[in-house]
């Protein structure tokens, strides 16, 4: 029983937070962040995001909105922790970040929203994300970079390759030219 009454108010609690911020065809969409959809490893502190708006509605775009979070349901539910734009002039299409400080290794979520100039209520994205990679020099240590001694001219590409062992279950491996790390 205790279930059932659970499952009707989550039920009910849902229903109001999609009709507070609808996604429609009418959503924006195309949201990008450093001009990648979804990048890792973005080490800006303010990094750019921007948006496309449905042709059929720009003429009638009273205000947009951006919200950021590290949690993304608090980004679905419209509460941006890390950041918040407040409400924008319509014909804003792309953004810096101006939020708390980006911490490395994160995954933030994000979403925008626009009032038109006949309703009062946000029609709202789909969530994206970007995800942070080392925001400081500091981060690297001791690193060195890989070399097989040889000056750049010498013709055979060296080969690189190194056997490591985890030593715990892996939940995310974010992996680039840069860096590899396991969470």
């Amino acid at each position: 029983m205790m279930n059932r009454v659970f499952s009707y108010g989550l039920s009910i609690l849902s229903g109001c937070i999609l009709a507070a911020c609808s996604t429609s065809p009418e959503a924006p969409y195309s949201l990008m962040c450093e001009y990648l959809s979804e990048p890792l490893g973005i080490d800006m502190s303010s990094p750019r995001l921007s948006w496309k708006i449905p042709v059929v509605k720009t003429d009638s775009v009273k205000s947009c909105r951006v919200w950021v979070s590290a949690d993304s349901m608090a980004v679905i539910n419209g509460s941006g922790q890390c950041w918040d734009s407040g409400e924008l002039p319509s014909d804003i299409r792309r953004i810096v970040y101006a939020g708390d400080s980006l911490q490395s290794w994160t995954k933030y979520y994000w979403k925008v929203g626009y009032k038109t100039k006949r309703e009062d209520r946000f029609v709202c994205s789909l969530l994206s994300s970007f995800t942070t990679g080392m925001m400081s020099p500091q981060e690297w240590g001791d690193a060195r970079w890989i070399s097989d001694g040889h000056d750049k001219d010498y013709r055979p590409s060296p080969y690189f390759r190194k056997d490591f062992e985890v030593r715990r279950n892996v939940k995310t491996c974010l992996c680039g030219y840069r860096c590899c790390r396991f969470i």
